[in-house]
């Protein structure tokens, strides 16, 4: 595991501890993290897969079942959403 990886999973298994519900429905249990824009998107914008996990304000906290109804698709009324676009634009201008 690289040095990138490390880091990264350190600081999704502490967005998963420090959260209580699914920014979605709101269920408490089966938590995982989310890419607000995802990844396959981001790849389509020229951003790279490391690039990508290193996006802090792009991780949700979802349940598993939100997550895999999500798929690949941006739920855009979320004010989420609007600061994860901003860091992207940000960063990759």
């Amino acid at each position: 595991m690289g040095k990138w990886e490390k880091t990264i999973n350190e600081y999704r298994k502490q967005i998963i501890e420090e959260s209580s519900k699914c920014l979605y429905c709101g269920a408490k249990e089966r938590l995982t993290i989310d890419h607000i824009v995802p990844v396959a998107t981001l790849s389509r914008m020229g951003i790279g897969k490391f690039e990508a996990f290193a996006l802090k304000h792009n991780f949700a906290i979802v349940c598993k079942k939100c997550n895999v109804e999500k798929n690949d698709k941006i739920f855009i009324r979320l004010p989420e959403v609007k600061k994860a676009l901003m860091e992207i634009i940000e960063v990759f201008g």
